[in-house]
């Protein structure tokens, strides 16, 4: 989750992505293949640590949002409280003591930092893998933002139903198209029974980088690249792809 763009309620955020489980499967067969230690950079309320945790993995959500993180640990199942630890961080700077074979930075969260921010948040993530570990990243396809018209008019994406007041709150999105970055809007409109709208408005950015940029940088923190993907289905990436998925380790010589 991208901190500084989800200051947000996090029963808010919560209802608004729990019904995102596409990706999933993908997440799961990763950590399936490479084995634990887990650490989810960005865990949010944990859409990713619960399912993680019901495979049996042990997992560690690291979270700068603390209003998210005392959410997420509400969400958890009592017997899945020994496999899932709940960590306060910022992912720039963020020291544990321990290394794990698998750390995930999901949920389009690394396109959003600055190149600066990138770099630091890499270099921490490398300290914290194992020598046979794997990093994967996953961000929208810079080619699709780039190819999105200037401005999106306002879409509703959604209502959903206020686990606490009972009245539904529309969710509608739109979005700006810059020279650098896509910004997008979403609005949550908690409609209630006299008529009256309550609305918040969340900004997130996307930066509008080609992939060939985020490759070097990888690269350039001694990371080998060793799979690409377009999607959570694993099909090789192409301009047309909705997704940029980088599966990386460390380069041998570094080991």
């Amino acid at each position: 989750m991208n901190e500084s763009a989800w200051d947000i309620n996090p029963v808010l955020y919560n209802l608004h992505h729990m019904n995102e489980i596409e990706d999933i499967p993908f997440w799961i067969a990763m950590a399936e293949q490479v084995g634990g230690p887990i650490l989810e950079l960005g865990c949010g309320t944990g859409r990713l640590l619960i399912p993680l945790a019901i495979k049996g993995f042990s997992v560690l959500g690291l979270d700068n949002n603390l209003p998210m993180l005392s959410f997420c640990r509400r969400q958890i199942p009592q017997e899945l409280l020994n496999r899932i630890g709940i960590f306060q961080a910022d992912i720039q700077e963020f020291h544990l003591e321990k290394k794990f074979s698998f750390i995930i930075f999901a949920c389009n969260t690394y396109s959003t930092l600055t190149e600066y921010a990138r770099k630091r948040a890499i270099s921490r993530i490398v300290d914290h893998l194992n020598e046979e570990g794997v990093i994967t990243i996953s961000m929208p396809n810079p080619h699709q933002l780039a190819a999105l018209p200037v401005y999106g008019e306002p879409e509703i994406e959604t209502l959903v139903i206020h686990p606490t007041t009972g009245n539904p709150i529309q969710i509608s999105s739109e979005w700006r198209r810059k020279e650098q970055i896509v910004e997008f809007l979403w609005h949550y409109d908690h409609m209630f029974p006299d008529g009256q709208v309550s609305r918040q408005t969340i900004k997130s950015r996307q930066n509008l980088l080609m992939p060939e940029v985020y490759q070097a940088e990888l690269v350039g923190a001694n990371l080998e690249i060793i799979n690409q993907f377009g999607d959570f289905d694993r099909n090789n990436f192409h301009d047309e792809s909705p997704s940029l998925i980088f599966v990386t380790r460390k380069l041998e010589k570094f080991l």
